[in-house]
């Protein structure tokens, strides 16, 4: 009897997780359809233009999204530091990092180092906390920090500095 309940469960939590991922998949890519008697040049040249046109608008979604991500980290956080990745650890699924602060950009507070884990195990935003985790040694990140000292629970969203559209960040490097 217990073994039927865990395999229950088991089934239960396989089936709640495939239906979370799959709700987190971005939509397949808009297709093409050929027209009754198009030959072939003339089909390749319309898929050309159709797909040249397709990846600049996804192009755009995605800096109107960077410039979004952008505004809102400036008005939410109640602090900016750049920081310096400086060591990674932990494993694919737990990784973690290691961040020196360079400078504060808003606010104030100790310049202290400070490691970063994953915040969420939820599939649509995991690991949460940005492009952090996900980085190199040396390379350099906007840190948008709620109250407290830095630490996982406190950092809203890093941005490497590679990746940086919006202007708000952009004139706050800049005077730094």
């Amino acid at each position: 009897m217990k073994a039927r309940i865990v395999s229950l469960i088991t089934v239960g939590l396989v089936a709640a997780s495939t239906s979370s991922a799959i709700a987190c998949l971005p939509p397949s890519p808009p297709t093409l359809s050929r027209l009754e008697g198009e030959s072939d040049d003339g089909y390749a040249k319309r898929l050309k233009l159709f797909e040249t046109e397709r990846v600049r608008q996804e192009q755009e979604e995605i800096r109107q999204f960077q410039l979004q991500r952008d505004a809102k980290n400036w008005s939410s956080a109640d602090r900016v530091m750049l920081a310096e990745a400086v060591e990674f650890g932990g494993s694919l699924l737990k990784p973690k990092v290691r961040l020196r602060p360079v400078r504060w950009l808003k606010g104030k507070g100790k310049l202290q180092s400070f490691q970063l884990k994953p915040v969420t195990r939820d599939s649509c935003e995991w690991p949460g906390n940005g492009d952090a985790l996900g980085g190199e040694v040396g390379e350099k990140f906007l840190i948008f920090l709620k109250p407290g000292s830095p630490s996982s629970k406190t950092v809203l969203d890093s941005i490497s500095v590679s990746r940086i559209v919006g202007e708000h960040s952009n004139a706050a490097l800049d005077e730094s």
